[in-house]
Formats: C-alpha cells, structure tokens, sequence
C-alpha cells in the first residue's frame, strides 16, 4: 500500500535544523509532478518526497518512524530486493558513501548509531565497510520493479542543496518519448486517479 504521507513530505528526523526542508525546495518538489524527486540528507533519511517519488517509492517510505534508505535496504532485505532489482549495487554504493559522510562527521550521533545499528545487525553492511571503498554517485541509472508498471531503469542526477548543508537533491529524468517516460506518466496518471476516487484521502493499495 502506499505510504500515507503529506504531500512533498516524509515524516522528519529528530528536528535538527540541518533536516529541515526549505519551503523553496518543497514547492520545487511539488512542481515536479511528472519527475520523481526527493531530499536526502548524508545518513540517507528521507526529509522529502513528491507525490511521484512516493508512488514510486512506496514500500521505502512506508517504514515505521523516519523513513531511511540505508536501513530500508539492509534492515527490509525482502522487500528492498524486491524494489530493487540491482540490491547487490544498490547496497555497495550506499555503504562507500556512508563511508565518505562518517568521515566528514564523525561527531554525529545519528549516523554513528546508524552505522552501529546497521553493522551490529546485518552480515552483508559489515562485509562491505571492511572493504573501505568510498565513492560517490551524483548520476547514474537506478533499477525498479514496480507492482503497475513492471520493472523499470532510470536516469537519475542527485543535486547538492547549498543552502542547507549536507541535503541533497535526487530526480529520476527518464526522457521524454521513452518507454521509461511512458512508465512514469503512467504512474502518475494512476496514483492521481486514485487520489481523486479515494474519498478517504488515503492511496489505494498497489495492483497485485
């Protein structure tokens, strides 16, 4: 089912300042609405999705508490494997720029119990810090499988919000005339309709 989230919005992270998500930003985000997009900050929390990235990103955001990518993969194993064709990628960059961002802020509570939680928890975190590779992806392709539209590639560039530090920006730009770009629009137009016809306010469930 998909996330019951406020638009442009997942629920927050602890209220520091640095996770707060500029009303610039959201109204950028909510402008989007035939790209996904979202806002990450450097320990992969979730501060900020579009009505599109949600849809997308459904069984992601719809984790308990603050919504987290590092833990949704590692933490969620089934169902990120499922969402994510390419895990074993996905997983191997996650954790080099977990890396990068441990190193830069050591002093962080928040990622350190991250990281702590993660590698306490979970062989294959463990396996991949020991390899103290360290990278950084701003663009590439992402692979999805989704219960509507099947299994999909997209382009993605990941963008830095300079004016709150450490934020960042991530749109998936499948172009236009594509059988990718048809995908989206199509999930759009699906969850728009629903959102329309749901006289609860809340997405209905996924096809099966």
């Amino acid at each position: 089912m998909l996330a019951a989230l406020a638009p442009a919005a997942c629920r927050r992270s602890r209220g520091h300042a640095k996770d707060l998500v500029t009303p610039g930003i959201r109204v950028l985000l909510d402008s989007l609405d035939h790209l996904a997009a979202m806002v990450f900050n450097g320990r992969f929390d979730i501060l900020a999705v579009n009505t599109l990235g949600r849809a997308l990103l459904a069984p992601m955001c719809d984790q308990p508490g603050q919504p987290n990518s590092a833990r949704f993969l590692f933490l969620d194993e089934p169902r990120a494997r499922n969402l994510f064709p390419e895990w074993d990628r996905i997983t191997a960059d996650t954790v080099a720029m977990l890396r990068i961002e441990a190193g830069r802020h050591r002093d962080d509570p928040d990622l350190t119990e991250l990281i702590g939680q993660l590698a306490t928890r979970r062989t294959e975190f463990r396996t991949r810090w020991a390899t103290n590779d360290v990278r950084v992806q701003r663009a590439g392709t992402k692979a999805f499988r989704h219960p509507l539209i099947g299994q999909v590639t997209l382009p993605y560039e990941t963008l830095r919000i300079d004016a709150v530090s450490g934020q960042v920006l991530t749109v998936y730009t499948p172009r236009p005339g594509t059988p990718e770009a048809d995908a989206m629009r199509l999930l759009a137009s699906w969850n728009a309709d629903n959102q329309r016809t749901d006289n609860r306010g809340r997405p209905a469930p996924l096809p099966r």
